[in-house]
């Protein structure tokens, strides 16, 4: 079990804190990844994504390889598309041969 996280911050203020299953906190973190624009992490600057330049240019194909190149190198977990919808990406990655759906709202 792990401490869910809810728009980056940690949820149960008052509360004990929420518990969610490894894939749950894996589709948070890759939530992270994709919000956190690419270079501006200073313990790691390959961590995140450059989906805002994907957003400007509003290429589904870029939205996607930029998604990709964010989770490169977590086993098992791959991007499988991505498509806007109301000023929101909806990403579809697999994880383990499960498809589930990340939403990012830059």
């Amino acid at each position: 079990m792990n401490t869910a996280v809810l728009n980056s911050d940690f949820t149960g203020y008052g509360a004990p804190p929420v518990k969610t299953e490894q894939t749950e906190a894996l589709l948070q973190n890759i939530a992270c990844a994709f919000f956190t624009e690419r270079g501006k992490f200073y313990p790691d600057k390959d961590f995140g994504s450059r989906l805002r330049e994907a957003v400007i240019s509003g290429d589904c194909a870029l939205a996607a390889a930029c998604a990709a190149q964010s989770l490169y190198g977590i086993d098992g977990v791959y991007v499988k598309s991505a498509e806007p919808e109301n000023g929101e990406y909806k990403i579809t990655v697999g994880i383990n041969d499960e498809e589930r759906q990340v939403t990012v709202r830059i």
